[in-house]
C-alpha cells in the first residue's frame, strides 16, 4: 500500500533504518575506543582483552562510512516527502538529520585529509549520533 502512494517510501525507510543502526553501532564503538584510549594512557592491564586500537579505529570509520552512505540515500529519498508535505516537524527532522550528515561528512573528510583519530573521532561520532537520535525522536514526539 505504501509503495503505491510513495514509490520511494520503502527505499527511504529501509535506508534510514540501516543508517540509524550503523551510526548507533559506531557510537558504541566510539565509546569502546574512548575506553581503550583511557586504559592506554593509564596503563590498565584490562587493555589486553580488547582488540588493537588501530583495528578498532578502522572498523569505526568503516561503520561510519557505510552508515553515512545509507544516511545520504535516506536524506535524498526523504527530500521527496519534504516537498510533498509542508509540515514544520518534518522539515526540522530533515535539518537535524542534515546536520548529523554534515558532521559525519566532516569526520570522514578529516580522517582522509588530516588523519583525524582518537578523541576527535570519538567526540564527532557521538555528536553526530546524538543529532541523529534527536531527529528520530523529533519525529516520534511531534
Amino acid at each position: 500500500m505504501l509503495e503505491t502512494v510513495y514509490p520511494a517510501a520503502s527505499v527511504h525507510i529501509i535506508s534510514s533504518m540501516i543508517a540509524f543502526c550503523l551510526i548507533f553501532l559506531s557510537g558504541g564503538l566510539a565509546m569502546l575506543l574512548y575506553i581503550q584510549c583511557y586504559w592506554l594512557k593509564h596503563a590498565s592491564p584490562s587493555l589486553r582483552y580488547l582488540p588493537p586500537l588501530e583495528q578498532t579505529e578502522r572498523f569505526l570509520f568503516a561503520l561510519i562510512a557505510v552508515g553515512w552512505g545509507f544516511l545520504t540515500l535516506g536524506l535524498l529519498t526523504g527530500i521527496i516527502f519534504l516537498e510533498e508535505r509542508h509540515q514544520h516537524w518534518l522539515s526540522a527532522k530533515f535539518l537535524l538529520s542534515l546536520l548529523a550528515w554534515s558532521i559525519f561528512a566532516l569526520l570522514l573528510w578529516g580522517r582522509h585529509r588530516f588523519g583525524w583519530r582518537g578523541q576527535r573521532a570519538v567526540k564527532l561520532t557521538l555528536i553526530g549520533m546524538v543529532l541523529l537520535l534527536l531527529s528520530y525522536l523529533f519525529m516520534r514526539v511531534f
